[in-house]
């Protein structure tokens, strides 16, 4: 039997039924308004939720980062038996940062057997990420874990993200990338965020919030995306870790600067919606599976950001690992291992996943 196949042809038969439905309804006279906005509200809601049902039912999927991420991340969640599942968030920093090949054969080299499942994505703002952790949970649910294992949740600081909550919306506006993580639930919690003290937006603050609203309102009624809908199968899972050499003929000018940034204990300020809106809500989505959630911080040329990390791990309750270390940060102290000022090489990477694997041991959070 032949399946239905939800098409641009199919979208417009689906608003033409409802349009249909809903002209068919009796006359209403001289009856209150409230009704006549109720019943158009049902059958428009109605209508988005048909073709969502037809879009899941399909598999169809846009070609974003997250679609990539999200398959990939199905596979490794499928029957993990490692004794350790580590889940790795990030942006570009982490991804360019881990190499988690090199991080699971360290560890199991010193005793722990662990699943790594990279999550990371390059230039990938809280709410992108969060959009990733709802589709990636969804199918949590119901599956059993290993009796023993332990589950850990390693969440990426970086000021860069955190002060700037929307960070790179403005560059992805009206693509497959920003349609498919502005869903109704990040929409809310990135308008919450633009009300919060401490934050740069690169637009007018109104401005970005109309923007997010367009976006939430394309992703909830699917107005125009037909066309760029495929097939989950033509998707490539892609994992979180991106290797690449150093740029030659870049300008290194040493970590003299961060080394000295060591002895220093200056103070920043650490946006409230971090631990009020990005922790509270990420919780919610990975407290029912993590036993353990740890942050961390990557290695950077810059030293505001090594003192953002220092002063955010001294306002979270929670086991926090900064790359604050004299001797790691002295090894990387050379042009061959950064990529540029924020992004390690694929041999920095290989530096700072050794060191990574040596702190996770010494936290005691691994189980044997």
């Amino acid at each position: 039997m032949n399946r239905f196949v939800f098409t641009s042809n199919a979208a417009l038969w689906v608003g033409v039924a409802v349009l249909v439905l809903v002209a068919s309804l009796p006359a209403p006279g001289r009856r209150p308004v409230l009704p006549m906005l109720l019943t158009f509200l049902v059958a428009l809601l109605a209508g988005a939720a048909v073709v969502h049902y037809r879009i899941d039912a399909e598999k169809l999927i846009l070609r974003s980062p997250i679609s990539q991420r999200a398959l990939y991340a199905s596979k490794e969640f499928a029957k993990p038996r490692e004794k350790n599942v580590l889940v790795i968030d990030g942006g570009s920093y982490a991804s360019r940062a881990i190499d988690h090949h090199l991080l699971k054969v360290t560890l199991a080299h010193e005793g722990y057997s662990t699943r790594i499942v990279h999550l990371g994505i390059g230039a990938a703002n809280h709410f992108e990420r969060y959009s990733l952790y709802q589709r990636v949970v969804r199918h949590l649910h119901g599956r059993k874990r290993k009796k023993g294992q332990r589950w850990i949740y390693l969440a990426e600081v970086h000021r860069g993200y955190d002060v700037e909550p929307l960070s790179q919306f403005n560059r992805n506006r009206d693509t497959e990338r920003a349609y498919d993580y502005m869903n109704a639930k990040s929409a809310w919690l990135a308008l919450r965020a633009t009300f919060t003290r401490d934050i740069k937006l690169d637009a007018h603050p109104w401005r970005v919030r109309s923007e997010i609203l367009r976006h939430a309102a394309i992703n909830a009624f699917n107005v125009g995306l037909s066309s760029m809908l495929c097939r989950a199968s033509k998707v490539k899972p892609d994992d979180g870790h991106v290797a690449y050499g150093a740029k030659r003929g870049r300008p290194f000018s040493g970590l003299g600067p961060l080394l000295k940034e060591l002895d220093l204990k200056d103070h920043v300020k650490i946006p409230p919606w971090v631990f009020d809106i990005r922790e509270r809500e990420e919780d919610r989505l990975w407290g029912p599976f993590m036993d353990r959630w740890i942050y961390f911080g990557v290695p950077s040329t810059h030293p505001g950001q090594l003192r953002y990390i220092r002063n955010f791990c001294e306002h979270t309750k929670r086991l926090c690992i900064q790359p604050a270390n004299r001797r790691m940060l002295s090894e990387l102290n050379s042009k061959e291992y950064w990529l540029n000022p924020g992004h390690l090489s694929t041999a920095g990477a290989r530096i700072y996943t050794l060191w990574l694997a040596e702190r996770l041991i010494h936290t005691g959070v691994l189980r044997r």
